[in-house]
């Protein structure tokens, strides 16, 4: 008898596969409740309008790949934008900057009567117990091996950052990252059909139709999207620029466009072929691509 009901508490194959796709429904509802029309979520974690960074390292080491160009990123950010904090909760900090700065002296004092070792023990804890700041930059893993994106405030040129650190690392040959190859910048990201696309492209790149003597070129990428091609995108975009020259080797600019499952990443890059497509791992031990001669055509 008691084995009898043992076996009847465990449930059976069917009442876990019930119990599996129950969850999966709830938390399918859900996810449709807090997503709105504006910001849709197509999985990989990119939210349309995000401006971020592209990632991609070495197979297994994504998470320590995106903690180290955090870092890279934070420190760059102090330099070139003094005025902007590195930390998302720096609004409530300065409001508490004030009671701190009144209980300066009195922590000073506390910390010289910290005799035994007891107490700097407890100190310790304490200081520990601490909520730790968010950084400004915000890591996105996803199940897609070697891939991951950073957010970022739309207040921050990612262009002109990513630039910056590409640029450096070249001429001084010096880096800060270990785990990871490329760092690209995301202006934006929209769902990926054609008309989101040349929308989103001819958004961020209406400058750039206004001078008609520059050079470009497409790259066009798909991965896991059976419902648009690299050749629609391609002949659309060139169709928006037709006013400019392609040129394959050594493009003015190159526009980006990179379809997730999906969600689609745009950028406009400068010296995308000179800055070896914004590898920092080229650029460290190669230094900057010799620019090839121009090749023109209508299509990369």
């Amino acid at each position: 008898m008691s084995n009898k009901r043992v076996n009847d508490s465990v449930p059976s194959d069917r009442q876990k596969k019930k119990s599996y796709f129950k969850s999966k429904a709830s938390k399918n509802l859900f996810f449709l409740e807090i997503i709105t029309d504006e910001q849709v979520q197509a999985g990989m974690g990119l939210v349309v309008g995000m401006t971020g960074f592209y990632i991609t390292s070495e197979k297994g080491r994504e998470r320590k790949s995106v903690k180290e160009v955090i870092s890279l990123l934070s420190k760059n950010v102090e330099k070139m934008y003094p005025e902007q904090s590195i930390y998302a909760d720096q609004k409530e900090t300065d409001q508490k900057e004030t009671v701190k700065d009144e209980t300066a002296k009195d922590e000073k004092k506390e910390k010289k009567t910290l005799d035994s070792i007891e107490d700097m023990v407890k100190a310790e804890l304490e200081e520990m117990k601490k909520p730790k700041r968010r950084s400004i930059f915000e890591p996105i893993y996803t199940s897609m091996a070697c891939v991951s994106f950073i957010s970022c405030p739309k207040s921050i040129n990612v262009v002109d950052l990513i630039k910056k650190i590409m640029v450096d690392t070249a001429t001084e040959r010096k880096k800060d990252t270990r785990y990871t190859s490329r760092i690209v910048p995301i202006q934006t990201t929209c769902p990926a059909n054609l008309s989101s696309i040349s929308e989103s492209v001819k958004a961020i790149g209406s400058p750039l139709v206004d001078f008609p003597n520059s050079t470009f070129m497409v790259v066009a990428k798909i991965r896991n999207n059976g419902n648009i091609t690299k050749e629609e995108i391609t002949t659309s975009l060139g169709t928006m620029f037709s006013s400019h020259k392609v040129d394959l080797n050594n493009p003015d600019f190159s526009i980006i466009v990179e379809v997730f499952r999906g969600n689609c990443i745009i950028s406009i890059l400068p010296d995308y072929m000179k800055l070896r497509k914004y590898n920092v791992t080229s650029l460290f031990s190669d230094g900057f691509a010799q620019p090839k001669p121009s090749v023109n055509e209508k299509t990369e």
